[in-house]
């Protein structure tokens, strides 16, 4: 592709390439233009056409300006065609595409643009997209500015704070001198541990000295305990709940009395000090600004509340599962032992010999399933212990193989061919022998259930991320995997059961409990892995595939 970045005068060649710009645009456009701007797309037919026809075409069009008294009915021309939010003293205009970025500082009321600076550069296509994105979190929606101007309020005060140091100072100062409330709601959880470490406590606590009401939202994250624990140790009146972690935004919000607005840019949460992670700030004390943020905050704090009760429930029901499954297994363990040992000493082919084995091998099948919710309940809180080894994984395949064969499922079909195809001599991982061993064991157990006649191929590859197959399972954390594949002849997956298929209880067949996926996708996450599953492109049968990084025995030797 032919890239530029080219300046362009005149209105002709102007509002050519403008045309152009927008008859480009596939997705969406994106624009942040003064309070000159909206008459100029309202009265000149090239600009009015192009929103209308990006409209149309089915892409977004947003729009960032200062709306003001004077140019009040433009902008809500404008709102009939894209969605607008207010931003006041915003200078110059910018316009942005998925491919193509045009700016300019020559605006005239109702006129054409004379003077436009355009490029397809990809790194300043993304500079404006970023631009565009921390403006518009910064804007209000134009419905409450409109609204303002027409009840006649007096237009309320938004800043932006280019000073770093003096926007946390000031609304440091504004928290610190609370009488009634503080709500904060933190980016992520790296700004809030930036602004304890500068010493965050003192102001909170000073506002809670006031008799303020101090409550604090953060998304959830790791290493947040030790800190929250001890901001509750020594601030009892301050309230902190964890969000969660996918709430995390570009913005820090604090609002102080419901007057007094502070919202925060975060540009780089690497950097260990606020003074170098955040960008511009704003602040407000427009009545609809406070409240509509506040509003937000309300919401997330209720949701907060919620998630907390479902966690203690969750926790609470874990507890009486693993308390209750370790409480079934207790009596199975000597059901299992005195009924194969009774049915040692029955006669060959007696009654009593047939109701022992019947006891036996319901009592086994309970004994899989009391393990099996151990393990569910063992990856849901995270404790699934694995004891990680360094082995050959076509070994550990081997073995399951060579157990399933005997086993009377295959012994006892119609005629099941189970062979395997080592691509590689020796396939090294490091992990759970055992755990791995369960999930080979329960995808061949699987692939036998469903295929009463037929075969099934077990593939094992040493493969890079780069392999197309591969690439849909991983990530590119590492040099190689070992990808395991059961492919089976069988009945297939149920389109019905194969969107939730690795969820708890999803099976496609009517005897199972539908935990096994669900746990073999704990491991095999567990070991930095993912699983996949796939109905086979002719029709026949189904392939369930798994990859675990490979571990290179020479470099660890």
């Amino acid at each position: 592709m032919n890239y530029k970045t080219e300046i362009l005068y005149g209105a002709e060649k102007a509002v050519g390439r403008g045309v152009e710009f927008m008859a480009n645009v596939k997705k969406g456009m994106d624009l942040s233009y003064d309070s000159r701007a909206p008459s100029i797309v309202i009265e000149v037919p090239e600009y009015r056409n192009g929103y209308l026809g990006v409209r149309d075409r089915g892409g977004k069009i947003r729009v960032i300006t200062d709306i003001t008294k004077d140019n009040l009915r433009y902008c809500k021309q404008l709102m009939e065609i894209v969605e607008l939010r207010h931003l006041a003293e915003v200078k110059g205009g910018i316009a942005v595409s998925e491919s193509e970025y045009m700016a300019t500082t020559v605006l005239e009321e109702a006129k054409p643009l004379t003077q436009v600076i355009y490029s397809n550069v990809p790194e300043l296509v993304a500079q404006g997209q970023h631009v565009f994105n921390t403006f518009w979190e910064l804007a209000m929606p134009a419905e409450n500015r409109v609204e303002e101007i027409e009840s006649g309020i007096e237009s309320a005060g938004i800043e932006l704070i280019h000073n770093h140091r003096e926007s946390i100072a000031r609304a440091w100062a504004a928290v610190s001198t609370a009488k009634h409330e503080v709500l904060i709601l933190f980016s992520t959880p790296s700004a809030f541990r930036r602004q304890l470490e500068m010493g965050a406590q003192q102001v909170l606590h000073a506002a809670h000295a006031n008799g303020s009401s101090v409550r604090i939202l953060v998304p959830s994250g790791p290493g947040l305990g030790e800190p929250i624990e001890d901001i509750r140790k020594k601030l009892h009146g301050i309230n902190i709940r964890l969000i969660n972690e996918k709430l995390r935004t570009n913005i820090t919000i604090v609002l102080v009395d419901g007057r007094d607005c502070f919202i925060f840019e975060l540009r780089d949460d690497s950097k260990k000090q606020s003074y170098d992670a955040i960008g511009i700030a704003l602040y407000s004390d427009s009545r609809s600004i406070v409240s509509s943020y506040a509003a937000i905050i309300e919401s997330l704090w209720r949701e907060a509340d919620l998630y907390q009760k479902l966690e203690n429930h969750d926790r609470m029901q874990r507890e009486f599962i693993n308390i209750a499954t370790h409480e079934l297994r207790t009596p199975i363990q000597p059901i299992l032992g005195l009924s194969e040992i009774l049915a040692t000493r029955a006669p060959a082919g007696s009654e009593d010999k047939e109701l022992l084995g019947a006891i036996w091998r319901n009592a086994r099948r309970l004994n899989k399933l009391a393990e099996a919710i151990l393990d569910v309940t063992k990856i849901e809180s995270q404790a699934l212990n694995l004891h990680r080894d360094i082995f050959d994984l076509n070994e550990v395949i081997a073995s399951a193989v060579g157990d399933i064969v005997i086993s009377p499922a295959v012994t006892n079909s119609d005629g099941v061919n189970i062979s395997v195809v080592y691509a590689d001599s020796k396939a090294y991982v490091q992990g759970d022998k055992d755990r791995i061993l369960q999930v080979i064991s329960n995808l061949l157990a699987n692939a036998v259930k469903f295929t009463v006649k037929g075969s099934i191929v077990v593939l094992v590859r040493i493969e890079t991320p780069s392999s197309a197959e591969v690439s849909e399972l991983v990530g590119n954390s590492h040099e190689k995997y070992v990808t395991v594949r059961v492919k089976d002849s069988g009945a297939g997956i149920d389109d019905a059961v194969l969107p939730r298929l690795f969820t708890k209880f999803a099976t496609g067949s009517t005897w199972g409990t539908g935990l096994g996926l669900y746990i073999s996708k704990g491991i095999i996450e567990a070991h930095g892995g993912s699983i996949s599953a796939r109905n086979n492109d002719d029709g026949r049968g189904a392939t369930f595939a798994f990859s675990i990084p490979y571990h290179d025995s020479q470099k660890s030797a």
